[in-house]
């Protein structure tokens, strides 16, 4: 391909003054042409780029994503869309920019140029950036809705574990108390024949009454207990007692 040079005539103004930035790099990389706007942007004189490396004014991720990613899908499919390149000012600033690039290839695939069209792109940028940084507190905080909602389930479960050993040892301590109560009430009927004083005929009573009423507590406990574990509370029904 022959050097490009710059448009002439009528169209001059509007290629060097167009809305967005316009280079033309050679296949060795160096910019052949850049219009004023991409020259105003960088605030370089105009033909200061010219000659320079593409890279030369490209930020660091710029330049690794031009040689990694632009460069080789210009080669395979001769034309990238909105890419995204950081390009430096003089003073280093960074400009944040998308670019659309395109091959122009001559009478063999080794003789190309490529024109790359710049628009900037800060607003948008800073946009998607936004956008970004708002999924990710989205991502954030379903994560952290799904931890509490693990959590939850997890302190549920021990919450009913709990519930059941403290169940399971109602039931033991009733069963447990019913043969000692049921000795100390034997007793007590055995001592009701003996010849007593007439004060200890007056406990005796007093004492079947107490045992009673302790054999009820214990039963109403095994009959929660039995409830709680999953046996239900067994119903007898009376035959003679008619229904409703």
């Amino acid at each position: 391909i022959e050097q490009s040079n710059a448009p002439k005539g009528r169209f001059a103004d509007l290629y060097d003054n167009a809305p967005c930035g316009y280079l033309v790099i050679s296949q060795s990389g160096h910019i052949q042409i850049a219009n004023r706007t991409v020259s105003r942007w960088l605030d370089h004189e105009p033909g200061e780029l010219v000659g320079k490396r593409l890279v030369d004014v490209l930020n660091l991720g710029g330049k690794v994503f031009w040689e990694t990613h632009v460069r080789p899908l210009l080669r395979m499919q001769g034309a990238v869309e909105g890419v995204a390149l950081d390009f430096l000012k003089r003073d280093g600033a960074t400009i944040l920019a998308f670019g659309t690039a395109t091959e122009i290839r001559g009478i063999t695939d080794e003789d190309f140029e490529t024109r790359l069209a710049i628009f900037k792109a800060a607003e948008r940028r800073q946009f998607e950036q936004r956008l970004l940084g708002a999924r990710q507190r989205a991502e954030q905080a379903n994560m952290a809705i799904m931890e509490g909602s693990r959590l939850a389930q997890e302190s549920l479960r021990s919450e009913r574990e709990t519930a059941e050993l403290r169940e399971q040892f109602i039931a033991v301590l009733g069963h447990d108390l019913r043969n000692p109560l049921a000795g100390l009430l034997g007793g007590v009927r055995l001592l009701a024949r003996e010849n007593l004083s007439e004060r200890a005929q007056r406990l005796i009573p007093l004492m079947i009454g107490s045992g009673a009423r302790m054999s009820e507590l214990i039963d109403n406990v095994m009959d929660f207990a039995q409830a709680r574990l999953g046996g239900g509370i067994s119903l007898e029904r009376n035959s003679d007692q008619p229904l409703g």
